[in-house]
């Protein structure tokens, strides 16, 4: 799950139960973007696509780590 950072803060820490029910939160698994980069049409895009490749890259080192 993807979430801006702003979101994370406000509801996540808000309503947990509310997010209880989702895999990827009892997972540790939500990640915070730059909403400007994402939900902006233009060139801040390409920035949006490298940030989302970095995240994606972490996450799946993190499982590769946790199944080790």
């Amino acid at each position: 799950m993807l979430l801006r950072p702003a979101a994370i803060h406000k509801y996540v820490a808000r309503d947990k139960s509310r997010y209880a029910g989702v895999e990827a939160y009892r997972r540790g698994r939500i990640y915070a973007l730059n909403a400007d980069w994402v939900l902006r049409p233009g060139p801040r895009l390409l920035l949006a696509a490298e940030e989302i490749c970095a995240v994606l890259d972490g996450a799946r080192a993190n499982i590769a780590t946790k199944k080790q």
